[in-house]
């Protein structure tokens, strides 16, 4: 019995199209846009979990205090001690972050930590903290169950902010931000142990000079500015165009004094995707290099659970306080008097 050609080449067909299927959207491209794309898609679809760390391997003062032995020994020492580390979870389609910072001070026979969990919700501009770790030194923050303090913006404050817009920008002025970044900044590595464990298919270099990065940072800014401006202007608010443009204008001085007086101080990421183009981890160095502090900081960032993130704290309205309801010590009425 002979197959009808259409049956015969079925299998064929087949095969083609799960290969298809397979490509990599970053399959051929070079480092630069390869590293874009990455980072687009980490912003497009943010809904992940995420855990990391950050340290200092060395670290330094002044040249004055390296001439005391005994000073040099302890900021080294204080500075390698210390880290922080961090988990959460992100939520595009929710507005919601969740953020847990614990830092800790570690040596063979000493250990020190604090967390501080935090809730960031964009729907409402809020942000929910819980503060138990500082309650023995504020009783009035303690409760029979737990309870986070909520903080939140203003509603005539919150009103100005078009946070859809500013969402649906963002990812194209990172993009572009770094596509103004000359593609020898950018390189394609050959997979490390990091990438192994992590089942990257992909690892990325980035590194790019205090400039360089002072000039993606602006144009991000620059981009939300105009963003803001725009709404503000449809929605009959000029003069609130003209406050973004004014902390534009600000944050722009501030960024330029900051790279002058540090000229010498410059990062370099690792970036470790799969073959989906989905960020996988980030392992980042900082070489510190100034008057007053020289040095080598580390960021270690790890992404998983891409579109279906857990978040670990799931407060409901029993487990809310908000700040303004809250008993407060004494000390905190005088101040806010």
């Amino acid at each position: 019995m002979k197959l009808r050609p259409a049956l015969a080449t079925l299998p064929l067909l087949t095969a083609l199209a799960l290969l298809g299927g397979c490509a990599s959207p970053l399959a051929g491209k070079p480092a630069d846009q390869a590293t874009r794309l990455v980072l687009r898609e980490n912003l497009q679809h943010a809904s992940y979990n995420f855990s990391g760390e950050m340290g200092f391997n060395t670290l330094h003062g002044s040249r004055e205090d390296d001439a005391k032995p005994q000073l040099r020994y302890t900021i080294d020492e204080v500075a390698r001690s210390t880290k922080v580390t961090v988990s959460g979870a992100v939520d595009q389609a929710s507005k919601r972050m969740e953020l847990i910072p614990s830092f800790r001070f570690e040596r063979r026979n000493l250990q020190a930590s604090v967390t501080l969990p935090l809730e960031l919700n964009l729907q409402d501009f809020s942000l929910l903290v819980d503060p138990s770790a500082l309650d023995l030194f504020v009783p009035e923050l303690h409760s029979e169950q737990p309870r986070f303090v909520r903080f939140q913006l203003p509603p005539d404050i919150a009103g100005k902010i078009p946070l859809d817009a500013i969402l649906q920008a963002l990812p194209g002025l990172v993009d572009e931000g770094y596509g103004k970044v000359a593609p020898q900044a950018f390189a394609l590595e050959a997979l490390d142990g990091t990438a192994k464990e992590l089942g990257a298919s992909y690892q990325l270099r980035i590194a790019m000079s205090p400039q360089q990065e002072n000039q993606v940072l602006m144009h991000v800014l620059e981009g939300l500015a105009k963003v803001v401006s725009q709404q503000a202007e449809r929605d009959g608010r000029p003069q609130d165009g003209k406050q973004a443009e004014q902390l534009l204008q600000l944050v722009r001085e501030l960024t330029q004094s900051k790279v002058a007086k540090q000229p010498l101080s410059k990062s370099v990421s690792h970036l470790y995707a799969n073959r989906r183009g989905q960020l996988l981890g980030v392992n980042q160095t900082v070489e510190l290099d100034t008057p007053q502090l020289r040095g080598q900081a580390y960021i270690q960032l790890r992404y998983s659970n891409h579109g279906k993130p857990v978040f670990a704290y799931q407060p409901t309205a029993a487990s809310i306080i908000d700040y303004d309801k809250l008993p407060k010590p004494q000390w905190l009425k005088g101040l806010e008097q």
